[in-house]
Parts: structure tokens; sequence; C-alpha cells
């Protein structure tokens, strides 16, 4: 494979078309094209920027000996937020905390444990709470239904009684 067609492949496994990746080697879209189809030269200039810009490995553009692509935390990053699908804040997110020392990093981990057992803690008071709150309503009814249910036992046991009165 020649450099034109290394510079294509880049091209295509980034999902580019040729205006898209000129503009961000700096060319014109006729420019890549001449290049990828070894009518034109490739310069030392256009081989630097495209590693800069695609994380290419200056050696596999030069001479198609592997690996492709430099993988860096910043590659990698990309390829976690594209994966599940990270907004801008959440890939800095990520991004920064892997640049952490350990010592740092350990800090936030302990921090965000406490923040999900003071949660999970508010949950269950929630819960607790909410639950409470259904029981009273369900006493309330109940006191209601069985008050109602007094009324009409005693109605009843009066109506009885008035009858016996009258017939007896």
């Amino acid at each position: 494979m020649e450099i034109g067609e290394r510079i294509k492949k880049i091209r295509t496994d980034k999902n580019l078309n040729q205006s898209e990746f000129a503009e961000r080697i700096g060319i014109g879209q006729a420019a890549l094209s001449a290049l990828e189809k070894g009518i034109r030269n490739v310069t030392d200039r256009n081989i630097l920027l495209i590693c800069e810009n695609f994380n290419v490995n200056e050696h596999w553009l030069r001479t198609g000996e592997e690996p492709m692509f430099i993988e860096t935390n910043t590659t990698i990053i990309e390829e976690l937020a594209k994966e599940y699908k990270l907004d801008d804040l959440e890939k800095k997110i990520v991004e920064h905390f892997v640049k952490l020392d350990s010592g740092h990093r350990e800090a936030i981990k302990n921090y965000v444990l406490s923040l999900t057992t003071e949660i999970g803690n508010a949950s269950e008071i929630a819960a607790t709470t909410a639950e409470e709150a259904i029981e009273a309503e369900v006493e309330k009814e109940l006191n209601i239904i069985r008050q109602e249910l007094l009324d009409e036992k005693k109605a009843k046991m009066l109506s009885a009684s008035q009858k016996h009165n009258e017939t007896g």
C-alpha cells in the first residue's frame, strides 16, 4: 500500500469525506485527492498534520508498518465517549479524573462513596416516611369505615328494637 492509499485509509476509517479531511489538515479537497491518488507528493508538513490531527503513527504513514494509530489517553477517551455517548462535560470529567495522581483519585472515590451512602440513607428515610404516610392514610380510612359500620349496626339494632317494641 502506497502512502496515498494509507492517507485514504485514515480518512475512510475516520468516516470523513475528502473535503472534511482536507480542511482538518489545511489543504484543498483537490489537493487531497491528488495525494490519495499518488499524483502529488506528500510533504513532511502533510504527514505532520495528518499524524497530529488523527493520532496516526508517523512510521506507519511513511512505511505501512503497524500500528496505524497511536493510542493516547485522548484517543481512548474519545472511543469511550462514542461508545457510551458521553457529552462534553462527561468527557472532561473522565479525562481529568484519569490525569489525577492516585491519591486524588482515591479521595474522589471516597467522596463519591460517601455521597452514595448518604443518598442511600436519604432514599431509605424517604421510603420509610412515604410508607408511614401511606399507613397513616390507610389507618384513617379504616377508622372512617369502622365508624360507618358501627353507625350502620347501631341503626339496624335501633330499628329492630323499635319494631320489637311496636309488635310486643
